[in-house]
């Protein structure tokens, strides 16, 4: 009897998890819900929703224009529960006028109860100024002892502290389960 009541159970859980995107609002159809600046973060830039300038489908992407002396840094943490095994990180980025090895990332920040982090970006070629609506994705698998993750969306130099006026855009945010991928 107990088998029979927990195969729907089993098959709810299963079917939750196939494909689902973890990342709330990874479109910006809700403006800067779910997203913020970091505390621990200065000099972060301000960003803004862009209703122009879209890769689709919605209506919004994230737009960051480049200030001396300053860097993009957006966090959301995922609250879902964590699928088992592989995951996918995508995103559309889009940049304009980057300069001195500027790069856009997208980046996952998995962390286990003690406070100990492993990263799994995705990054633009620091050598292009100008980038046209790509779509970049990671499969990754984070560490079994994961217990909260972090999707960061950041611009900034590489390794020399330069000045960017640059323009970046994100667009359809997804962090999937390694089967599906939400493109």
């Amino acid at each position: 009897m107990k088998t029979i009541t927990l195969l729907p159970l089993l098959f709810l859980v299963i079917s939750t998890f196939a494909g689902e995107n973890l990342v709330v609002n990874g479109s910006f159809e809700d403006g800067l819900n779910a997203w913020d600046s970091p505390a621990w973060k200065s000099n972060t830039l301000t960003p803004e929703i862009d209703t122009t300038i879209i890769q689709g489908p919605g209506n919004a992407s994230l737009r960051v224009v480049g200030k001396d002396d300053s860097e993009c840094c957006f966090i959301q943490k995922i609250n879902s529960p964590l699928p088992g095994g592989k995951l996918v990180l995508s995103g559309w980025i889009r940049t304009e006028g980057f300069r001195r090895g500027w790069s856009a990332y997208i980046i996952v920040e998995c962390l286990n109860k003690n406070g100990k982090k492993r990263y799994f970006s995705i990054v633009t070629p620091w050598a292009l100024s100008d980038i046209e609506w790509t779509l970049f994705r990671r499969e990754f698998e984070p560490p079994q002892d994961t217990k909260e993750i972090r999707i960061m969306l950041r611009s900034k130099p590489g390794h020399s502290r330069t000045h960017n006026t640059g323009t970046v855009w994100f667009d359809n945010i997804s962090l999937t389960s390694g089967e599906n991928v939400h493109e």
